[in-house]
């Protein structure tokens, strides 16, 4: 991953026949990208949430600046 201002963006791997779940804190879910796609994330206390399956992945989501 790589912060930058107010914007996260990150790359991460699910191996085949798995299912994952991507956390993301202080994360705004509206404004998740994965894949070069908008997401529906829902939005979980202070997480952006998104169930992913198997294959390579990278988005973007705006964040808190620190």
């Amino acid at each position: 991953w790589e912060r930058q201002d107010a914007e996260l963006a990150f790359r991460f791997n699910v191996p085949k026949g798995i299912k994952a779940t991507l956390r993301v804190p202080d994360g705004d879910a509206a404004t998740l990208t994965l894949d070069g796609r908008r997401t529906r994330a829902s939005a979980e206390g202070r997480h952006a949430t998104v169930n992913v399956g198997a294959g390579a992945h990278e988005g973007r989501i705006a964040v808190k600046p620190l």
